[in-house]
């Protein structure tokens, strides 16, 4: 008897805490751990994989704001002869660099903002 009153002693203070503190239930545990998650908005109907992560939900407005005085300086040093050597001489990561070389001068200019954004993270 005493074991029993013990467990429902357990059980209601359990319920009386996870009600004050908040806890919900599985369902609404999983909808929320969904809306909390730090990963960007996705396209689930994209066609290719460049198409899944659209870049207007990768990098906010604000975000694009604060990075246009280096991606208007990304974009000078990217016209030179030298992309590579000129990137790493103006303390830009390797791999933005490296890919920014291996881009045409028309894709570098739609990369930018997500080479930028990458230096950066």
């Amino acid at each position: 008897e005493d074991r029993v009153s013990n467990v429902a002693a357990i059980e209601g203070l359990l319920r009386k805490r996870t009600a004050e503190i908040g806890v919900v239930g599985d369902e609404r545990a999983m909808e929320r751990s969904h809306e909390e998650r730090r990963i960007p908005p996705f396209d689930m109907s994209a066609q290719t994989p460049g198409d899944v992560y659209p870049i207007d939900g990768l990098i906010t407005k604000d975000e694009l704001h604060a990075m246009k005085g280096l991606i208007e300086e990304f974009e000078v040093i990217s016209q030179t002869e030298n992309v590579q050597d000129a990137l790493l001489q103006e303390g830009y990561p390797v791999y933005v660099a490296n890919k920014a070389a291996s881009l045409s001068k028309e894709e570098r200019d739609l990369k930018a903002r997500c080479l930028i954004y990458l230096t950066l993270l």
